[in-house]
């Protein structure tokens, strides 16, 4: 590509993580030597002036407005495959198992999520929570009321405020996005439940800015928003060539899970499995062995055993091994450190014994899950 080529991106800036997703499109374009000019306004009226070779378009663009454009084009965030426009999405179903797997991991019987049904990404985080809840066999209270997202955030809490104090405790809720999550936040205070330890709240997208205005401070599933702008550019430059497909679509799975204080809590009834959980995930990056835990935790080991697996399923051994995974997973989906520094970071003492692990843990290879994230 030459600097000759200008690309039109229509979107709204103040949506979840679209900074980043601009900046790994950036990125991109820049290898690209393409000019990329992003308007004030959501709308082809550039067109006339700037008179680009290729358009992009996310949140806020009704594509029914780009409906005149003829030349290659991309929608990012949005789906709009159907609609015969190549997208690069998340994979929200994939959000919804995700969060519940983690969710499950804090002890908890009873599960609620919150968010806007009419929403198809919303709707499908729900059904990915529900999937991976049943094969446990555990229930999920869902949030009914509907239209949410059109009302504003005050409105909502007190009829929330009626539906949290109904459900369950202690319960592990998904809210659709961080920005519900932190209504869900604040109708908790007002039905006098506390925060995790009556209700855990996880939200989606880990916008630091939004999560750390949460009181607590919120945990989210992380979402990989300059992999998704990078994928964007790429599907473009493809476009650009006439080799990418009207309907394509990426789907990109969640990073993993940012724990915050929000879900920082072991709601299980016996206190020693729970304070062995709460060091095991302090200090699983360390060497720890079940003699470090007996220390930290006076107990014998077989009490210690059978309260782990019959509260969380498996044996201690087990649960520091997932909870290295899980940071291993972390690491590989966001740096570029070799699996050999990972190794060492997670608390494995070689590369080897870290690829049996994940293997045992995920079912692939850590180099085959790091592909998912890389060109």
């Amino acid at each position: 590509m030459t600097d000759e080529i200008r690309i039109l991106l229509l979107t709204d800036p103040n949506t979840a993580g679209t900074r980043d997703i601009l900046r790994g499109f950036n990125a991109i374009a820049q290898v690209q030597g393409w000019e990329v000019y992003r308007p004030a306004r959501t709308t082809l009226l550039e067109t006339e002036t700037f008179r680009p070779h290729g358009l992009v378009i996310g949140p806020g663009v009704d594509p029914a407005a780009v409906s005149k454009w003829t030349g290659p084009i991309v929608s990012f965030v949005n789906d709009h495959s159907a609609r015969g426009i190549p997208s690069v999405t998340i994979d929200d179903f994939l959000v919804g198992t995700t969060a519940a797997a983690h969710l499950q991991q804090i002890g908890v019987e009873h599960f609620a999520y919150f968010g806007e049904l009419n929403a198809p990404w919303s709707r499908l985080r729900m059904e990915g929570f529900r999937h991976e809840l049943a094969k446990s066999n555990l229930e999920c209270s869902v949030w009914a009321e509907s239209p949410m997202f059109r009302l504003p955030e005050n409105w909502a809490t007190e009829t929330i405020r009626v539906w949290i104090d109904s459900l369950k405790k202690p319960v592990a809720m998904l809210a659709g996005c961080d920005q519900w999550a932190r209504i869900s936040l604040r109708s908790c205070r007002l039905a006098g439940a506390r925060v995790p330890e009556d209700v855990a709240v996880l939200g989606v997208d880990n916008s630091e800015l939004e999560c750390s205005m949460g009181n607590p401070p919120l945990s989210s599933v992380d979402i990989a928003w300059r992999k998704m702008g990078e994928q964007s550019a790429y599907q473009l430059e493809r476009a650009l060539r006439h080799a990418c497909k009207p309907d394509e679509r990426i789907l990109l799975p969640p990073i993993g899970v940012e724990t915050r204080a929000s879900t920082d809590n072991v709601a299980i009834e016996d206190v020693n499995v729970a304070a062995a959980l709460r060091y095991i995930r302090r200090h699983a990056e360390q060497p720890i062995s079940i003699a470090d835990i007996l220390r930290e935790v006076p107990t014998f080991q077989h009490n210690l055993e059978r309260g782990f697996r019959k509260y969380l399923g498996r044996p201690m051994l087990s649960e520091i091994r997932r909870v290295r995974v899980e940071s291993a997973k972390r690491l590989l989906s966001t740096t570029g450190l070799s699996v050999e520094d990972i190794a060492r970071h997670c608390g494995f003492p070689t590369a080897t014994k870290l690829g049996l692990a994940f293997r045992r843990e995920t079912g692939e290879t850590p180099s085959a899950y790091r592909k998912k994230y890389q060109k």
